[in-house]
């Protein structure tokens, strides 16, 4: 993990003093190395906040290729550095070649098209003497995040929010319709900052910029595949478990101690039970929810919640868990809001694991989140494949299998409602608002929302609701699959979990968006996905002798979840803090605080979705943040 900067003005070349003051802004983190490079006519300057936590990552600072005069500077874990290594003719280099200068040197040779000969995790700038130009991109889903600014003097591209402001590059304005965004907190938002003026490049992008010209393209795109179609069941099984097997595998390459997430779902047990058995002396840490010390009166909440944990720990004698008796981060939720400049506005949920990751001198923590997005998807909407396909033989088998595991109505009535789906879509999503479901939730928490009736009508806030609920519902486990990755909010994740670790020193790693795992995933049959009614059934069965039996095959219905009841109301205190913040000079113009004294759990979901985020709305009060013109 390390912060990298570039600051590229046409016709001025006095940049080091700028690109100093973005450095600044990671002090916070107190990085292991700086460093700084520039081109000829120093019109433009890179450079480097570095982490170590890798063998060759003490070399990877900003560089210059003194033959060629081109730079880079780059945030980065290549995955596939022995293929770039084989194409690029490099093997006296392998073992002294940090990813950074491999990634010039792949662009070197394929230019522009380079990105999509990278695997891994990476976010990196380059400028290319020959061509003055700054070529920058970012990874397949967005693990690395970077962001830019554009005025008619140049550009400023870095992945430390708060640097475009240390430098003064920009002064703070809010945009209206992100605060309209934020407050409303109803289905996916666009990825985008608080700021006017500047953007985050998305997510498996690449942008190309100089002083004639700007442009921003895609690199990747998740496609079909035909390869895979004539292998049998076992030989895709296996093929499904050396890919995941090898993502984890690149994942775990430390210098320092690694951590791991644990509840006890798939995903995370998966991820844990391979590493375990690939690196059986070392010592891996594990996070389980809040991890929370089991005492008398914390069994009440947790007790049920962690005995499958228990069961797995003692399955790994390697696997060592994390507890707790701190049970608040408040403050380090407002330090990460003043360290990234508000340009966020992030759940934080993240930054306790973080914090008792550092804690362990830890510098990796992987986490299996985003599996079910995929690679341990539960096979929606197979049915309306096999509907459409009119195989009625095999959807009437798959509707009772479905059932009888208990995820499901009745055949009968679940091929009716499949009618009304294909034959009569209106009146179907008409159902799906009325019977229950997320649908239903979003429309009946949007009575309570703290956005004034005002500002839902001119942002058309019900209307992208609506469009959002009426395209929930999909036709095939590869729609699904789109949907889950690409719309609804996984890039959101991933900023906050990136800028959290970095709070605490440390990196992220998900081996569930390895881009070939889900590659390949995406492409296997839907039958493998949920396999005579059991859901996950591909993954499932590569965890045998990974994780426990209970876990390995059981529904998720079966888990017990923590006993929320328990945790508490609104209190007095709490609800006058939420008052006077709704009150304030910046919210008084958008909300009202009618939901602050409704009962109705759909009021109550609000409050505690606004509470999330009322640091924010504090850190904007007290640093006396206007909000512009959108």
């Amino acid at each position: 993990m390390s912060t990298i900067h570039c600051c590229y003005r046409f016709e001025e070349s006095n940049n080091r003093e700028i690109v100093q003051k973005m450095l600044a802004a990671s002090d916070y983190w107190q990085p292991d190395a700086y460093s700084q490079v520039s081109n000829h006519q120093e019109s433009c300057h890179l450079a480097k906040a570095s982490l170590f936590n890798t063998a060759l990552s003490y070399q990877d600072q900003a560089y210059k290729d003194t033959q060629t005069g081109d730079i880079i500077t780059a945030n980065a874990r290549l995955d596939n550095r022995s293929v770039l290594i084989k194409q690029l003719g490099l093997a006296e280099e392998a073992n002294s070649l940090p990813d950074g200068q491999l990634i010039l040197k792949a662009y070197q040779y394929w230019g522009k098209e380079s990105p999509k000969y990278l695997l891994g995790d990476f976010a990196f700038i380059i400028w290319d003497e020959s061509r003055q130009t700054v070529f920058c991109a970012r990874d397949h889903f967005g693990v690395k995040v970077l962001l830019f600014s554009r005025t008619e003097k140049g550009i400023m591209i870095s992945n430390e929010p708060n640097a475009f402001f240390t430098s003064d590059w920009l002064k703070k304005s809010l945009k209206e319709s992100w605060l309209v965004d934020l407050i409303w907190n109803l289905g996916p938002t666009p990825v985008e900052t608080a700021y006017k003026g500047l953007e985050v490049l998305p997510a498996g992008h690449c942008m190309e910029v100089n002083a004639d010209s700007f442009t921003m393209e895609a690199y990747w795109h998740l496609d079909d595949d035909v390869q895979w179609e004539n292998l049998s069941d076992d030989a895709l099984l296996f093929e499904l478990k050396k890919r995941f097997h090898n993502a984890v595998s690149v994942r775990l390459q430390s210098e320092f101690p690694l951590a791991c997430e644990l509840s006890e779902g798939l995903d995370s047990n998966g991820i844990a039970g391979y590493a375990a058995q690939m690196k059986p002396h070392d010592k891996i840490h594990t996070l389980s929810y809040s991890c929370v010390e089991l005492t008398n009166e914390t069994k009440k909440v947790w007790g049920k919640t962690y005995q499958d944990i228990f069961a797995m720990l003692a399955m790994h004698d390697n696997l060592h868990p994390i507890w707790t008796s701190e049970t608040s981060f408040q403050e380090d939720k407002k330090k990460y809001i003043e360290n990234i400049g508000g340009v966020f506005a992030f759940r934080g949920g993240w930054l306790l694991h973080c914090k008792l990751t550092y804690q362990q001198g830890a510098r990796v923590l992987l986490s299996g989140w985003g599996g079910d997005h995929c690679v341990s998807t539960y096979g929606d909407f197979y049915e309306s494949e096999l509907f459409i396909q009119l195989k009625w033989r095999e959807l009437y088998t798959f509707l009772h299998d479905k059932n009888r595991r208990g995820r499901g109505p009745k055949a009968i009535r679940a091929l009716a409602l499949l009618f009304i789906k294909h034959l009569f879509p209106t009146l179907s999503r008409w159902k799906e608002r009325k019977r229950g479901g997320l649908e239903q939730a979003l429309w009946q928490r949007s009575r309570h929302s703290f956005l004034k009736k005002d500002y839902i009508h001119r942002y058309q806030c019900k209307t992208k609701l609506k469009a959002f609920t009426d395209n929930y519902r999909r036709n095939s486990v590869k729609a699904h699959h789109q949907r889950e990755l690409f719309e609804i909010g996984l890039e959101h994740r991933l900023i906050d979990s990136e800028l959290s670790a970095r709070m605490y020193r440390l990196e992220y790693r998900f081996p569930m968006l390895d881009v070939p795992l889900v590659e390949f995933t995406y492409n296997l049959p839907s039958h493998l996905k949920i396999h005579n009614g059991v859901e996950r059934y591909h993954f499932r069965k590569i965890l045998e002798g990974f994780t426990t039996e209970r876990i390995q095959w059981r529904m998720k219905a079966d888990v017990d979840h923590p006993n929320r009841e328990l945790f508490g109301t609104l209190g007095t205190i709490e609800k006058q803090y939420l008052h006077d913040i709704l009150n304030s000079s910046l919210l008084e113009t958008y909300c009202h605080t009618s939901p602050l004294e409704d009962q109705n759990p759909h009021a109550r979901f609000m409050v505690n979705q606004f509470q999330v985020y009322q640091d924010n709305f504090q850190y904007f009060i007290q640093q006396n943040i206007q909000v512009g013109e959108s």
